[in-house]
């Protein structure tokens, strides 16, 4: 159930967990281009 998901802790950890790794390396590659 959806909303279930939503209120689930571990779900919304791991999903926080992986969107932010994925937000962190974009930004770190970014900065990377950026120093160049």
């Amino acid at each position: 159930c959806i909303i279930y998901a939503i209120f689930n802790p571990m779900y919304v950890l791991s999903w926080w967990w992986v969107k932010g790794k994925a937000v962190a390396l974009a930004i770190y590659n970014w900065l990377k281009g950026l120093s160049k």
